[in-house]
């Protein structure tokens, strides 16, 4: 009698390792996507409530805003202040990158969305949809995870400066 372990022993434990470290791999790259998606969440709307104190507050007497931009090369978000509700003397204060892994659905690709914030009240300055329906319009950013169709985020700002 030997003693040891038979070869088909030997493969039939190695491939139950395999599996589950394949399990392993799989959920930990689909929880590592879903926490990148929410931290990007998270931050953009940090920038969005500073904005909208810094209109609030009327820093340096101006309008206060964040534009996404949806680049072909990368996804961006950038803090501005300008001078009026027309963007003129439009000046970018801070530029935030999405991560690689990560784009904005809406605005959709090639384009680029402007939430600016009015000055004392802290609502919505540029929106046209808001004369029609103050509380309850709200303009859309969407975010998503690079080919994960059910991985998205959004962030709602309402014409009353409501963010959520």
């Amino acid at each position: 009698m030997q003693k040891g372990f038979s070869l088909l022993e030997l493969m039939v434990v190695l491939g139950i390792i395999i599996l589950a470290s394949s399990f392993s791999w799989l959920y930990l790259d689909n929880f590592t996507k879903e926490r990148q998606l929410k931290l990007a969440n998270e931050s953009s709307a940090v920038v969005l409530r500073d904005a909208q104190q810094r209109s609030l507050i009327q820093e340096d007497g101006k309008y206060w805003g964040v534009k996404f931009e949806n680049l072909t090369s990368q996804n961006r978000y950038s803090l501005f202040s300008a001078d009026d509700a027309f963007l003129n003397g439009f000046a970018t204060t801070t530029t935030v990158y999405l991560r690689s892994a990560l784009q904005f659905l809406q605005p959709p690709p090639a384009n680029n969305a402007i939430i600016l914030f009015d000055k004392i009240t802290g609502n919505l300055a540029n929106n046209p949809n808001c004369s029609v329906d103050f509380n309850n319009t709200s303009s859309t950013i969407v975010m998503s995870v690079r080919n994960y169709a059910n991985l998205s985020s959004n962030i709602k700002v309402y014409c009353n400066g409501k963010i959520e």
